[in-house]
């Protein structure tokens, strides 16, 4: 107990040194026609996730808006490991190079083979999750139209349900601009036979319809043998105001991504050559590809001064193809779901009172087979397994927003969810392996803050969450190839969170949580002797997590500006006795991210920065098995063109400068093909054109 407050203490003092000294969240234009980096008003910024929009200064808990100030640095174009890098409480590891990732926020989510578990997903309003809260993936962002990003941290069940256990991502494309028709064209190229094209078309009647539509297409090798990728993704997004108290906006996406699967390795591999496959990743032909067209509307309708409500819908087909290093798994998912809420306003001289009510409603129909792999992705004709899967998924929420003084905000929620999961065995051979896992959860959160007008915010929040079994967990039988794991439990948490945001002088932004979690029934993976090449959940135990995290930005002149994320990370299991004490897995108790951006003279600009991660565990049932920490230093130079009206941006960015060997993503792999090796020096050329 000692040594937490000790480590609290310590990230308090250094919160308060970075205070003054250091600096993040002032968004920067690069493209500008001046000499100087352009100031933000922090008091403007403005955020929906929480299921309101209400201005940053009065929100009750810890929030990332990751915009132009991350835009700028992206090399690529196409991942959160680029957008969220300056996202305190936030991991995310690229084990492929590529699109693919694993993203967890204090640390929950880091087990999980695919997807992002228990962190809801939003796309313009659209919902990426399924009925269980897994986001199977983010290729539907088409991150080179992406204009913000906002993250909530921390336990917000009681808001989303069991997606929300972790946190939000609501990601915000761009609309249409401000002139008739404009657009914007990208390239992007580089290492190891990279490339993303990009073009767009956008424009707007400055009344009543605005409209967006792009198209890009990305491949490359990938860093290791058997690592390449290619995607495409096509996407629209048109918002109407037939009378102006109504929003109307329909969006759609379209994606397709293949990779190639170059699977873990053990580690004398890595020590041979760290760009070596699995020894059965060739010859299997392992890979996955990801196909998935949505089609989505929301709508917002103002009554009155006290009333509102509003509405989303949309539907999903996906399907999916994995060979893997015995079976090839065949899916095809149909998504359909929608929300509806509604907002009364109670406004009064020294209050303001604002009650919200809905519902949220998800369904997911899988449709999947397996089939035994005889190389090269050749399949038998044998079924191993085949069955359907109906999932639905329901949640009733209340939300209060009291104001009291316009400096004192309270936030109170409620929610409940029902979560079913049936699956019908067609097989049934040797035995029906039918049957239904059904979960449900009521969740509650209370948080405050006092702002002393648009400089300073104290908030403490408190937060429950849930995370029930995804598909890939119950699916994944140790009793036989099909049919549900019935012995999962959900995951439940407790969390708190205590910090402040602070702006000064017109050219610092910083923001400070200490946040502490604790979770019950916490999800582990293992593998069986008689199944070797199979991954199994289970509820493990107990855990503890508490930590600090740090967020700055600072103009520290008119042409240089700085900006600093720093994450301390203490994850504990805490039951049962033979994981008490150990440290979970793929957590590093210390990451820290920084970049320098200098502009010495008009429309040039110099970026320097790091990524820094300490050492982590990669077992949690293994104390003794670590993996060393990473330093990568990076760098940038972008030149600003206006050709004929015409903003033009070249750009050289060069990655792992120092060509350090490190490792992008550790899994606890009981075989020893637990290492994922990162890519060495790295360097990109960049065009961006706006018209």
């Amino acid at each position: 107990m000692k040594n937490k407050f000790l480590m609290i203490a310590i990230a308090i003092i250094f919160a308060t040194m970075n205070i003054y000294s250091q600096g993040i969240y002032k968004v920067q234009d690069e493209n500008a026609e001046s000499d100087t980096i352009r100031k933000f008003n922090f008091s403007n910024l403005v955020i929906t996730a929480p299921r309101y929009q209400m201005p940053l200064k009065e929100y009750v808990s810890s929030v990332s808006i990751a915009g132009d100030n991350a835009i700028k640095t992206q090399p690529r174009n196409i991942s959160a490991e680029e957008m969220l890098r300056f996202v305190p409480g936030v991991r995310i590891d690229n084990q492929a190079n590529g699109e693919k990732i694993h993203l967890s926020i204090r640390g929950q989510g880091i087990l999980v083979e695919k997807g992002l578990r228990g962190i809801k997903v939003l796309l313009d309003g659209i919902p990426l999750n399924d009925p269980t809260g897994l986001a199977p993936d983010l290729f539907d962002v088409d991150w080179t139209a992406v204009q913000s990003v906002e993250v909530l941290r921390g336990p917000s069940g009681s808001l989303y349900g069991s997606s929300g256990n972790a946190g939000v991502l609501n990601i915000t494309t761009e609309s249409g601009g401000n002139k008739p028709f404009g657009g914007k064209v990208f390239f992007s190229g580089g290492s190891n036979n990279f490339w993303k094209g990009f073009g767009e078309i956008s424009g707007s009647d400055m009344k009543t319809i605005d409209y967006r539509v792009s198209y890009s297409r990305t491949a490359g090798d990938g860093y290791r043998e058997h690592s390449a990728f290619a995607g495409t993704n096509l996407s629209d997004k048109i918002t109407w105001h037939p009378v102006d108290n109504l929003t109307i906006t329909q969006v759609f996406f379209l994606s397709d991504y293949f990779r190639e699967n170059a699977e873990g390795i053990p580690l004398e591999m890595v020590n041979q050559d760290p760009k070596l496959p699995n020894p059965d990743a060739i010859p299997m032909n392992e890979y996955q590809h990801t196909k998935r067209m949505t089609g989505g509307m929301t709508a917002n309708y103002v009554i009155n001064d006290q009333n509102s409500f509003s509405l989303m819908g949309f539907i999903k087909n996906s399907t999916y193809v994995e060979p893997g290093s015995k079976f090839i798994w065949h899916n095809t998912y149909e998504s359909p779901g929608g929300s509806a809420q509604y907002n009364f306003n109670l406004n009064f001289p020294s209050w303001k009172n604002t009650i919200s009510l809905g519902v949220d409603y998800l369904t997911q129909t899988i449709n999947q087979y397996q089939v035994k792999n005889l190389g090269l992705a050749k399949e038998d004709s044998i079924l191993q397994s085949n069955q359907s899967i109906y999932q639905e998924g329901y949640g009733v929420f209340l939300i209060e927003k009291l104001q009291v003084l316009r400096n004192l905000n309270f936030l109170l929620s409620f929610r409940y969810d029902n979560i079913k999961n049936e699956l019908s065995d067609k097989l049934n051979d040797p035995l029906d392996l039918s049957g239904s896992a059904n979960f449900d959860k009521f969740t509650s959160r209370f948080g405050a803050s006092y702002s002393f007008g648009d400089a300073f915010t104290l908030f403490a929040n408190w937060g429950q969450g849930f995370l029930p079994p995804s598909t890939e967990e119950l699916s994944s039988n140790p009793a036989n190839p099909g049919g549900f794991n019935n012995n999962l439990e959900p995951a439940t948490s407790n969390g708190v969170d205590i910090g402040g945001r602070l702006t000064a002088f017109d050219f610092l932004y910083c923001d400070l949580t200490l946040f502490y979690l604790q979770t019950d029934n916490d999800f582990d993976r293992y593998r069986l002797e008689e199944r070797p090449l199979e991954t199994f959940y289970r509820n493990a135990g107990s855990s503890e997590r508490y930590g600090a995290e740090i967020y700055a930005t600072a103009n520290l002149l008119d042409n240089l500006n700085l900006q600093v994320a720093y994450t301390y990370s203490h994850f504990k299991y805490t039951d049962p006795e033979a994981l008490d004490g150990n440290w979970l897995p793929n957590s590093p108790e210390h990451q820290l991210s920084f970049d320098i951006a200098y502009k010495p003279i008009k429309k040039l600009t110099i970026g320097l920065g790091a990524d820094i991660n300490s050492k982590w565990y990669i077992f949690s049932d293994n104390p003794n098995l670590t993996q060393d920490g990473f330093q990568l230093i990076n760098a940038r130079v972008a030149y600003d063109l206006n050709i004929f009206g015409t903003n033009c941006q070249i750009a050289v960015f060069g990655k792992n400068l120092s060509d350090q060997k490190w490792m992008a993503f550790t899994e606890p792999d009981p075989d020893g093909n637990c290492y994922q090796p990162g890519p060495g020096r790295e360097f990109f050329g960049q065009i961006n054109i706006k018209f």
